[in-house]
């Protein structure tokens, strides 16, 4: 499941959050960096909340009376924490509670779905919403949308 990943935080967040001047690129980056644990089971802790709650304070420290920098850097753990949302991750307590659960580390690689059928089922709704985006958030228009996108990061005013 990649494009459920990659489409589905960065328009959730679009929409809760109403803002434009976010970095949606590191939204979607965000959301996409528990997936290596897929590649490197060694890796699976970047599936817990423990990690993303880390790497949120991180974000905050470092940012201190720069906001700015704050405000584009945010998005890696907003996209991280949304991530276990729609990877149903709470589901798995033992997953996101981790280290306080027994799992071990391999335990907690790869996505709560099964790939058949549900994980086919949400990629065909991340393509969807990747096709509703396009449109909403206008680029279509290379002029407009697309170029700010590829810029900056952020999400034309519709």
């Amino acid at each position: 499941m990649f494009i459920w990943f990659l489409v589905s935080a960065p328009i959730v967040v679009a929409m809760v959050f109403g803002t434009h001047r976010l970095d949606y690129r590191l939204i979607a980056l965000g959301c996409l960096i528990p997936s290596l644990s897929w590649v490197v089971p060694q890796l699976g802790f970047l599936n817990t909340l423990l990690f993303h709650a880390l790497v949120l304070g991180l974000v905050m420290g470092i940012t201190v009376n720069k906001r700015l920098v704050r405000r584009k850097w945010i998005g890696i753990p907003i996209g991280g924490l949304l991530r276990l949302v729609v990877d149903a991750s709470w589901l798995e307590i033992d997953r996101l509670w981790w280290p306080v659960s027994s799992l071990s580390i391999t335990d907690l690689s790869g996505s709560t779905y099964p790939i058949v059928p549900i994980g086919i089922f949400l990629e065909f709704i991340g393509l969807a919403l990747a096709i509703w985006a396009w449109q909403r958030f206008g680029f279509a228009d290379s002029s407009t949308g697309r170029d700010e996108f590829l810029k900056s990061g952020n999400l034309p005013r519709v």
